[in-house]
């Protein structure tokens, strides 16, 4: 009996570029890239993932690390801190971005506890 077993591969050079992360919420998979990217990945059959959205922006999204999940609004942790809605998790929004550098050099994991991250 095998301890791990692969059901689907996705490739896509730009939109997984570095990947490093991932947060899953019912049947979605969000992946941010190292090198400057986050996916959006559909998961609901496991044998055949689709890409459903993806930004590449090397300097907006430098050293993408880690996302977390609240309700419709997902957290990107980069060089910077990224609100992004994804109430349509084709079109999501990109709503606020945090870039202060007294408080924040880079992100490489984020907890919720109630309302604070």
């Amino acid at each position: 009996m095998s301890a791990l077993n692969i059901t689907g591969i996705l490739r896509h050079d730009e939109a997984l570029n570095e990947a490093h992360d991932v947060e899953l919420q019912e049947d979605l998979a969000f992946v941010p890239g190292k090198g400057g990217s986050i996916a959006f990945i559909d998961i609901s059959d496991p044998f055949v993932p689709e890409l459903v959205w993806f930004r590449r922006d090397e300097e907006a999204l430098h050293d993408a690390e880690t996302v977390l999940m609240a309700d419709n609004r997902l957290f990107l942790g980069t060089d910077d801190f990224h609100s992004i809605d994804i109430s349509d998790p084709a079109k999501p929004e990109f709503q606020a971005k945090i870039s202060d550098r007294s408080r924040i050099r880079r992100i490489n994991g984020m907890v919720r506890r109630g309302n604070h991250i």
